[in-house]
């Protein structure tokens, strides 16, 4: 007796593929997503007409409120001991960025910019966003 050989099944469109692409999209968008430091509290910075765009290695933060943050230090006394520490460990010249909200008394940021003048830095120097 002879019997017919069953009837083979289509195995439809391979998703395999497409799951690698997108694999590899993901992992190149992570790579080439800019990172940058973040305050904890909202900020809107000062508008400029130009400028240039800067790499700093030490960026400051000043809320609206006057409250003030370095990575995890937060407070005049705290970020001035840790851009202390910051600037001894790199042992370079980095300028420090103050970057400070646009409706922020700037006559305090002034007077708390003043504090770092005893420290080896390359200068310092106001964010502003680009108009």
């Amino acid at each position: 007796m002879k019997f017919a050989a069953p009837a083979r099944r289509d195995r439809g469109e391979m998703i395999l593929p497409m799951v690698n692409v997108v694999f590899l999209l993901l992992i190149f968008l992570m790579l080439m997503g800019k990172i940058t430091e973040r305050p904890e509290f909202d900020l809107t910075p000062a508008e400029s007409q130009q400028g240039d765009e800067i790499a700093p290695a030490i960026r400051i933060f000043v809320s609206l409120g006057g409250e003030v943050q370095f990575g995890d230090a937060r407070g005049e006394d705290a970020v001035l001991s840790a851009v202390q520490a910051k600037l001894i460990a790199t042992a370079d010249r980095s300028p420090l960025i103050i970057r400070a909200d646009a409706g922020a008394d700037f006559k305090d940021v002034l007077t708390f910019a003043d504090r770092f003048k005893q420290l080896p830095h390359g200068g310092i120097q106001l964010e502003v966003q680009g108009k």
